[in-house]
């Protein structure tokens, strides 16, 4: 059970992603319907930015395998900037 940490909270993250529609089609994707509302689209970008960092912290200790930008797949047209 606690060797199954990771890929729950991946299943939250994809089901999150999923709910919003970090991945729609353009018209109706996250960022298309943030960018309209720059302190919400800050918000996301930082709260992703802080996930981004704590993952590679787990990559760099060994707990998690590298890989490529998670958020990529997900969020493909989401600049984190």
């Amino acid at each position: 059970m606690k060797d199954e940490w990771a890929e729950n909270r991946l299943a939250d993250f994809n089901l999150w992603a999923a709910g919003v529609g970090a991945s729609a089609r353009q018209e109706a994707c996250l960022d298309t319907r943030l960018s309209d509302e720059p302190g919400a689209r800050q918000v996301v970008i930082g709260l992703l930015v802080s996930l981004e960092a704590y993952i590679e912290q787990c990559k760099s200790n060994g707990k998690i395998p590298s890989s490529k930008s998670w958020y990529m797949h997900i969020c493909p047209k989401l600049t984190l900037s």
